[in-house]
């Protein structure tokens, strides 16, 4: 660094600015020996030309042995005493291309752009490390965190002083490298701190966000889905990702008093679909031999996090002998301020075509605002229709009914699709005269009935998603 100074303030004394611009060999002629700097010039070159040589076939041969270039099998390949043949001869190419071309100015100015390129990530690597104040970055030579800010700053503003045109080429092709390489799912041995980075932005996030009262603008769902056997626990998948697509996450857990590893591997196997398709997931096995008291203690647990859960997703059997389970449940999440969603899934139907959601509404109803942005979800990812239903036992309270409706559509903002339907009879009659749905989203009662529950889909001949607001939604913001 001493050196670079001395000869730039050097060469302000013996030239003009205009001299150093225009008259690359402004050295030889202003020196008391010309000879002198030829000489070490070509020490230089000769010495820098002997590396490249040497030390290019080898990089890549390197590179390729990590499978981060393209024909990895063919560099990677080294002769009986272990020289990289191929890698020599392609570097050899190369070489006598570019030497071909004739530019060498050109090619200084190309190659000095990866060369800033590397430098300034180097700079910015040491910068975020710093910053991240892990305590694997131990380095033996310590500055402050200012000096690699300005190091990586100083590299941009070089590059782009030197030839901006180049610089944007030279940035295009590392990103073009890192998309390539992204897509490659490669697996390092030393390890890999953008995980850490994107981590340690988290928990600086959570901890400006607990400053800030939590508001019912920003809710998205945020799904705790208990799963009692991750090996035939798959038909309810797609609903939950119709649920959570484009904003929400998913912690799915499930008991297990024993075979911890192969039960994990399970749920592993079981919620992989939903992070191929982007979406946030989380999951982990509870060791406990009670599957209410397992799961009591991942609600109140998970209630103290920084991104916590706001429902729980539950399923209805055929059978009744989980009901109470699911009843502890359902009253665990109301005491910690979860809303609550009870599929009972139609064994045949099942989510049928993925177009027509039937939302079912009544005056008064407690739960309408958790029904309504459901509704709102699944109809954005099935780009589908809703139709708003509700019932009355008397013909003279229609228009009542509709008045109703109305309101919930113009104050919900609901789609300009959306059919507004008012049944007269009672609520079961109703579920058989319907229109058609794919899923029909209803109101879960104070007094869970988990005999209706089942019959509902029976009625309907469709599935049913039965739902309980925590309070803390509000479908008018």
């Amino acid at each position: 660094m001493c050196v670079y100074i001395a000869i730039a303030y050097l060469a302000t004394r013996i030239a003009t600015p205009e001299e150093l611009r225009s008259n690359q060999m402004i050295m030889v002629d202003k020196a008391f020996w010309g000879p002198a700097v030829i000489i070490g010039i070509m020490g230089a070159t000769l010495s820098s030309a002997l590396g490249s040589m040497l030390g290019a076939p080898r990089i890549l041969q390197a590179l390729a042995q990590q499978k981060t270039v393209p024909f990895s099998r063919f560099f990677a390949a080294k002769t009986g005493n272990g020289e990289p043949r191929n890698a020599i001869l392609f570097s050899g190419v190369v070489i006598l291309s570019a030497l071909l071309l004739g530019n060498l100015d050109f090619l200084a100015s190309l190659i000095t752009m990866f060369f800033l390129i590397t430098y300034g990530m180097l700079n910015f690597v040491v910068f975020i490390q710093q910053s991240m104040k892990i305590i694997s970055f131990r380095p033996t030579f310590k500055i402050p965190r200012i000096i690699p800010f300005l190091g990586a700053i100083g590299c941009l503003g070089i590059m782009l002083l030197i030839n901006p045109l180049f610089s944007v080429v030279a940035i295009i092709i590392i990103i073009g490298l890192y998309v390539w390489l992204e897509k490659q799912g490669l697996r390092s041995n030393w390890g890999d701190i953008r995980g850490g980075l994107f981590l340690a932005i988290a928990e600086r996030a959570s901890r400006i966000a607990t400053r800030f009262p939590k508001h019912q603008i920003t809710w998205k769902p945020d799904l705790l889905v208990p799963i009692d056997n991750p090996k035939i626990w798959a038909g309810s998948l797609l609903l939950i990702r119709s649920i959570t697509g484009r904003s929400g996450s998913i912690f799915a857990f499930t008991i297990k008093e024993d075979e911890i590893d192969e039960t994990h591997e399970a749920l592993e196997v079981l919620v992989e679909p939903l992070r191929n398709e982007k979406l946030h997931v989380n999951c982990s096995v509870i060791e406990d031999s009670s599957f209410a008291h397992g799961a009591k203690l991942v609600i109140q647990t998970l209630k103290a996090s920084s991104f916590q859960p706001n429902i729980l997703f539950l399923t209805v059997g055929q059978d009744d002998e989980s009901d109470q389970v699911l009843l502890k449940l359902i009253e665990e999440a109301a005491k910690h301020e979860l809303g609550t969603l009870v599929l009972r899934q139609h064994p045949r139907m099942a989510f049928g075509m993925q177009k027509n959601i039937n939302l079912w509404l009544r005056d008064q109803s407690p739960n309408w605002h958790l029904a309504v942005l459901i509704a709102l979800q699944i109809q954005l990812n099935w780009d589908g229709k809703v139709n708003l239903i509700t019932v009355t036992t008397r013909k003279d309270e229609v228009r009542r009914a509709n008045q109703f409706l109305d309101r919930i559509n113009d104050q919900a903002r609901l789609p300009s699709s959306t059919e507004l339907l008012v049944m007269v009879g009672s609520f079961e009659e109703a579920l058989q005269k319907a229109p058609r749905g794919d899923v029909n989203i209803l109101g879960l009662g104070e007094k869970v009935d988990f005999d209706f529950i089942r019959r509902s889909a029976d009625l309907s001949k469709s599935s049913c998603l039965f739902v309980q607001d925590s309070g803390n939604e509000n479908v008018l913001m």
